[in-house]
């Protein structure tokens, strides 16, 4: 783990990371050549993105190695963050 701020991402930015007819993909692929900080991730997000990337076993493969190598952290959220999720709303 490094020093950096950590970054929440969702399904969107990771499906564009592997899916290459992503309206988003270069963009996406650009943040990630020059992101320092630790990427976090739900299991509700990762299960998604393993859903929208289906059609390809092989990537969802690789995404999987990437959690492996802890590319992308998943936390799991605990019953108190969601009383403070639902305050930014």
């Amino acid at each position: 783990m490094n020093n950096y701020p950590f970054i929440l991402i969702d399904t969107g930015i990771i499906v564009a990371f592997y899916d290459i007819q992503d309206y988003y993909h270069q963009q996406v692929l650009d943040f990630f050549n020059t992101c320092n900080s630790q990427l976090i991730t739900t299991i509700a997000c990762v299960t998604e993105v393993m859903w929208l990337l289906s059609p390809n076993i092989q990537v969802q493969n690789e995404f999987l190695l990437a959690l492996e190598k802890e590319a992308f952290i998943c936390e799991h959220l605990l019953p108190s963050d969601y009383q403070r999720i639902s305050q930014f709303y």
